[in-house]
C-alpha cells in the first residue's frame, strides 16, 4: 500500500496527525507543556513504528483531536534530513527527490513547492521548544499506514512493502522517457478514437511529481500517469496522440524510451462556394490550432502548429472580393514550426456570426452562419465564441413559486426547463440554432406549464447561472474550454475611469485611470493572442460601478478576475509592486483560493520587472475582489508618486514587462491547478 521507508522517513518526521481516529481522550495521560507562551496541560500518547516504540524527551501530544509528534523523534529513526529556518520559522524535511516545508502556526504545507492545507487546519507548533508536526498529512503523501491501537492508546505507524518507483517522465516533441528506480517489466497497448499509447509497468509505485504533462507537440498531446492497480502494484502511463503512426520502445536498464515518427503536415487555403461563404484550411494531418481576433483593422488569426504551407512556401498573400473577407495572408515561422493565417475582415462583421469547425483534418470557417429568429419576446439566446446563454424572462415582479424544474435528459442529450404558465407566456416554437453548442430549441406550451427543450451538441455542458424571481439563465459550454490546452475566460478590470481618475501624480498630473486602461488593453491583447477568452470591464474612459464590474465577471462565469491599479502615497521615496487579495477564509470567499493566485502572479511580476517587493496583502473590504465568484486579485503596479517608477510606468518596455509577468502568473496558476 504505502511506504514509510525512505521518503516517509522525512515526511513522517514533520507531520504526524492522526485524522479521524475516534479515541477517547479521557483514558490518555496528561503532561505539562509550554504552548503559545502559556503553561498548559495536554493529553499525551505514544507512537510505535514497525512494532518499535519511539521514545524522545517530549512525547506526542493531542491538540484539537490531532496527534502532533516531535519532528526529530521519527527522523532520527528513519534517516531523514531535517533543517530549521529560524528566520522564517520553517522546518524543511528532505529525502531523495522530495521536500516538505512546514511553517510554525501555518495551516499550509508544501510538498515539492506545491501547496496543501493541513487536515483540520491544525498547524505545526512549537511545544516546550520542540517542533511538533501532525501525522495524517505524511500518511497521505508518503504512503505510510497509520492506525490507532484503542486498547493501548498508541499511534501505530507501519512501513509498507518496498516497491520499485515510477520516478519521473521526461519528454520532447517526439519522445517520451519513463524513469524508474529499478528496471521493471512493462506491457504496451494501442487504443484508438482517440489515439493513445498505453504503457503498464509491473510492480511499480507512482512517484512522479505530476500526474499530467501537457506537451502539445506535433504528435504527442499530453502524458497522463496513474497508479493503475494496487494489488498488484502497477503504474500506467497514457500518451495521448494527435495521430498514431510508427513508434519504437527501447529499455535501457531503468529508463524506457518511446520514440515516435513525426510526419510532415501541410496546409492550403481557399474559399468554398456553398450557400454560405466558407473559407477552408485543408491539412494532411489533424493538429493543434488556436484562433483569436484583432481590431483596427478587424482580423481573424489562426495559428496552425507544426504545420507548413503546401509547396513549402514561406508566405502567401491574396486579395479577394468576398462578402465578408477582404483578403488573407499566411506566414511560416520555421523556428516555431507554426503557420499563421490572417483573414482581414470587412468592416462591421460581427465575430459572433463566424463559426469555426473541424471536419476530419480540415478546418472550416463559416460566415454569417448564425441566423436565429426567436418569436417569443421572453426568450433570449446569446451566443459568443466561448459559451451560449439561454435566458427565460418571467412576467411577474415577485415569483414565490418553487415549481420550476431544470433537468438534463442524458438519453436525448437535452436540457429540459419546466415553468408554470402563470409566470411566462410563451408560444409553441421550433428554433433552429446549429452553433457550437446547440442543435435546436423547442418551446412546447402545455395546459399548466411550458417546457423548453435545449438539444445539445456532443460534449456540451450546462450550468444554471441564475434562477431567481425574475429569470432563468442556462450557460452552455464545452468541457474542454476550461482545460489548460483549451481556453479560460479572464476578466480584466482597468481600475477607475470616467468621473473617477484614481490617483493623480503630483509630479506630472498623470491619472491612474489612463495608465490602467492602457496596460489593461495590452494584457487583453496578450491573453487573446495566446488562446484565452477575455472580457474587459471597460475599454474606454467610462466608469462602471464597482458592483457592475464584479457582475460582468460573474454573469459570464469568468475563471479569473484581474483588477489593475497604480499606487500613490505621500512619500516620494516609496516604490514597488503590491498585490491585494480577499482572504481565503473570508465570509465571501466561498472556497476561492485568492491567496495562491496572488502569490503566483506577484512572484512572476517581480521576476519580470525586478521591482521592489511590497508583498501580497489581505484586503477584506475591496468590492471588486470581495464579491467576485472566481479567484481574484488587485494588482498595484507601482507608485505615481515616485519619480523613477513614474517614468517606468510611462515606458512601453516596462509596461510590457508588467503584462508579461501578469500573463506568466496566470499561465502558471492554471498549470498548478491541474
Amino acid at each position: 500500500m504505502k511506504r514509510l521507508s525512505s521518503v516517509f522517513t522525512l515526511f513522517l518526521i514533520m507531520f504526524f496527525l492522526l485524522g479521524n481516529l475516534g479515541y477517547a481522550n479521557d483514558n490518555l495521560p496528561k503532561g505539562k507543556f509550554v504552548l503559545d507562551g502559556k503553561n498548559v496541560e495536554l493529553y499525551t500518547t505514544r507512537i510505535k513504528l514497525d512494532e518499535k516504540y519511539l521514545e524522545g524527551d517530549v512525547p506526542p501530544i493531542i491538540l484539537n483531536d490531532r496527534t502532533l509528534v516531535p519532528v526529530r523523534l521519527v527522523s532520527e529513526n528513519l534517516g531523514a534530513k531535517v533543517s530549521w529556518d529560524a528566520k522564517e520559522y520553517k522546518v524543511h524535511i528532505n529525502k531523495d527527490d522530495k521536500e516538505i516545508v512546514l511553517k510554525i502556526d501555518s495551516n499550509k504545507a508544501y510538498v515539492n513547492e506545491k501547496e496543501y492545507i493541513l487536515p483540520d487546519k491544525v498547524p505545526a507548533k512549537l511545544v516546550s521548544d520542540r517542533t511538533m508536526v501532525p501525522v495524517r498529512f505524511v500518511s497521505e503523501h508518503l504512503g505510510v499506514n497509520v492506525d490507532w491501537d484503542d486498547e493501548n492508546r498508541v499511534v501505530l505507524l507501519e512501513s509498507q512493502d518496498d516497491f520499485k518507483k515510477l520516478e519521473n517522465i521526461e519528454y520532447s516533441l517526439d519522445e517520451v522517457k519513463i524513469k524508474l528506480s529499478e528496471k521493471s517489466k512493462y506491457k504496451e497497448m494501442v487504443l484508438v478514437n482517440p489515439d493513445r499509447l498505453v504503457i503498464d509497468i509491473e510492480g511499480t509505485k507512482m512517484a512522479t511529481p505530476k500526474d499530467k504533462y501537457i506537451v502539445n507537440g506535433p504528435i504527442i498531446k499530453d502524458i497522463r500517469v496513474s497508479q493503475f492497480t494496487e494489488d498488484p502494484m502497477d503504474s500506467r502511463i497514457v500518451v495521448d496522440l494527435n495521430y498514431l503512426d510508427e513508434y519504437n520502445i527501447d529499455q535501457d536498464d531503468n529508463i524506457i524510451t518511446i520514440k515516435f515518427k513525426v510526419k510532415d503536415n501541410h496546409a492550403k487555403f481557399g474559399f468554398e462556394k456553398n450557400d454560405k461563404e466558407e473559407f477552408t484550411i485543408k491539412r494532411d494531418l489533424k493538429n493543434r490550432y488556436k484562433t483569436f481576433y484583432l481590431e483596427e483593422p478587424n482580423r481573424l488569426v489562426i495559428d496552425l502548429y507544426y504545420t507548413k504551407m503546401y509547396e513549402d512556401k514561406e508566405s502567401v498573400e491574396e486579395e479577394v472580393d468576398e462578402e465578408y473577407v477582404k483578403g488573407y495572408r499566411a506566414y511560416y515561422y520555421k523556428d516555431e514550426h507554426r503557420t499563421r493565417l490572417v483573414l482581414t475582415l470587412k468592416e462591421g462583421i460581427d465575430r459572433s456570426n463566424i463559426k469555426i469547425t473541424e471536419d476530419e483534418n480540415d478546418i472550416n470557417i463559416l460566415f454569417d452562419f448564425l441566423e436565429i429568429e426567436v418569436e417569443n419576446e421572453s426568450l433570449k439566446y446569446d451566443f459568443n465564441s466561448y459559451n451560449s446563454v439561454l435566458e427565460v424572462i418571467k412576467n411577474v415582479e415577485d415569483d414565490e413559486s418553487d415549481e420550476d424544474t431544470i433537468e438534463y435528459d442524458e438519453w436525448e442529450n437535452k436540457v429540459k426547463i419546466n415553468i408554470d404558465n402563470e409566470y411566462v407566456d410563451l408560444k409553441d416554437e421550433e428554433i433552429e440554432v446549429d452553433d457550437y453548442f446547440v442543435k435546436n430549441i423547442e418551446v412546447d406550451k402545455k395546459n399548466s406549464y411550458t417546457r423548453i427543450n435545449i438539444y445539445l451538441k456532443d460534449d456540451v455542458m450546462h450550468k444554471v447561472l441564475n434562477k431567481d424571481n425574475k429569470n432563468i439563465q442556462i450557460k452552455l459550454y464545452k468541457e474542454e474550454e476550461n482545460q489548460a490546452n483549451g481556453k479560460y475566460l479572464i476578466a480584466i478590470d482597468a481600475g477607475h475611469g470616467g468621473r473617477d481618475p484614481g490617483a493623480v501624480s503630483p509630479i506630472d498630473k498623470t491619472k491612474e485611470k489612463d495608465l490602467t486602461l492602457q496596460i489593461s488593453k495590452m494584457l487583453n491583447e496578450k491573453l487573446i493572442q495566446n488562446g484565452y477568452d477575455t472580457i474587459m470591464t471597460r475599454t474606454d474612459d467610462t466608469y462602471p460601478e464597482l458592483k457592475e464590474r464584479t457582475e460582468m465577471a460573474n454573469d459570464k462565469d469568468a475563471d479569473l478576475f484581474i483588477s489593475i491599479h497604480i499606487n500613490a502615497v505621500d512619500k516620494a521615496d516609496i516604490h514597488g509592486i503590491q498585490t491585494l487579495y480577499y482572504p481565503n477564509d473570508g465570509e465571501y470567499a466561498n472556497g476561492r483560493d485568492n491567496e495562491t493566485l496572488a502569490s503566483i502572479i506577484h512572484e512572476e511580476i517581480k521576476n519580470q520587472t525586478g521591482a521592489v517587493d511590497r508583498k501580497i496583502v489581505k484586503r477584506p473590504n475591496l468590492i471588486v475582489i470581495k464579491y467576485t465568484q472566481m479567484p481574484a486579485v488587485l494588482l498595484e503596479y507601482g507608485f505615481l508618486t515616485n519619480p523613477n517608477e513614474l517614468n517606468q510606468l510611462h515606458s512601453k518596455e516596462y509596461q510590457e514587462k508588467l503584462v508579461e509577468g501578469t500573463y506568466k502568473g496566470i499561465q502558471k496558476y492554471f498549470e498548478e491547478q491541474q
